[in-house]
């Protein structure tokens, strides 16, 4: 039997659309469908099973672009946004789902490498972001790119209530120690999802890259504008404080006991934020952020014990730290900004 030309195209797009290398040998016909869910997951069903049979969730695609992709209208400027990189493009993959896909240059890939990274160091943590994987680039790919999966659920949080507040600060000191100043310094980089849990949806801008792509530096003068501030990734999570000050967009409910308690917990953590950075696979990533963030959270955990005189309560001006903030973290630190201190296990 002959196909007319239109029989052929449509043969070609729904066997685009179904196909995945990845995904194992398909089963007898009328057992399984494919479902595309809201967050842009495709899994496949067993139509025979019951209705309580597990789904099995398709992998990521090998490449972040693809000759068949199919871009999609994005929603309003309100509901996305992009604090560097290159522009976000919302494109469906044929057998992946639905992507926010944004390209570095093919010369500098740290912001979006960061933003990837930062993502699952949140996850990792167990605070909410998007899910997102990161694209070096190789022989095939000129440009680097990052793929997160879109969540079409979230509406905005310009104007924090007290619930919403509460539930953004469980997770300040994490913002804090990754560096990620803009979800407080910044309106409208946090999302509330249908069930009201609060989202980190745009994290660039964290861990070692600005948001404009440049490595940050590693040196945090204390003197210096908090516009110059916040752009180091230094050893001592000065940041704790910055994200406090006066000039913050969204103010934090985090007390200084929240602060203490949350700390504690987040130190406690530090082996599986490492073991997250090593999945990542990238030597980059592991050469700018693993020591400092290793630094960070063990200077952390002697800011944060109860039995110290606590510096948490003095806040910051945008001309500078205070003195004795500056000069009491450092020397409280001293050993573990000189690499002198032999740190037992995080998981203790």
């Amino acid at each position: 039997m002959t196909l007319s030309i239109a029989q052929l195209c449509l043969t070609c797009l729904i066997a685009g659309l179904f196909h995945n290398d990845e995904v194992a040998a398909l089963s007898p016909a009328g057992t399984q469908a494919t479902e595309l869910r809201s967050d842009g997951t495709l899994v496949r069903r067993d139509t025979t099973a019951s209705a309580h049979a597990t789904s099995e969730e398709l992998q990521w695609p090998k490449v972040a672009t693809l000759f068949n992709e199919q871009h999609l209208p994005l929603p309003d400027d309100n509901e996305v946004r992009s604090n560097g990189g290159g522009p976000i493009e919302k494109v469906f993959l044929p057998g992946t789902g639905v992507f926010l896909r944004k390209a570095g240059s093919g010369s500098d890939s740290t912001t979006i490498m960061m933003d990837a990274l930062v993502n699952d160091l949140y996850e990792a943590a167990g605070a909410k972001a998007p899910t997102c994987r990161y694209y070096p680039v190789t022989g095939k790919t000129p440009l680097p790119y990052s793929l997160c999966r879109f969540m079409d659920d979230l509406k905005p949080v310009e104007e924090f209530d007290k619930v919403a507040s509460y539930h953004a600060s469980i997770n300040f000191v994490l913002d804090a120690v990754l560096a990620n100043y803009d979800m407080w310094l910044t309106r409208g980089n946090m999302r509330q999802d249908s069930a009201g849990k609060i989202v980190r949806t745009e994290n660039s801008g964290s861990l070692a890259a600005t948001a404009a792509g440049e490595w940050k530096s590693t040196v945090y003068n204390c003197s210096s504008p908090i516009g110059e501030r916040r752009l180091a990734w230094s050893p001592e999570p000065f940041s704790l404080w910055d994200m406090r000050g006066p000039y913050a967009a969204t103010s934090s409910a985090a007390s200084v006991k929240d602060i203490e308690g949350e700390g504690m917990a987040l130190w406690r953590k530090k082996d599986l934020l490492f073991e997250t950075i090593d999945k990542f696979n990238s030597t980059i990533a592991t050469q700018k952020v693993k020591k400092i963030l290793g630094q960070r959270l063990d200077c952390l955990e002697r800011i944060v014990r109860p039995t110290r005189l606590s510096l948490l309560g003095i806040l910051p001006t945008s001309d500078a730290m205070p003195k004795e903030v500056c000069e009491g973290v450092r020397s409280l630190c001293q050993d573990i900004l000189d690499g002198t201190v032999a740190q037992p296990p995080a998981n203790i």
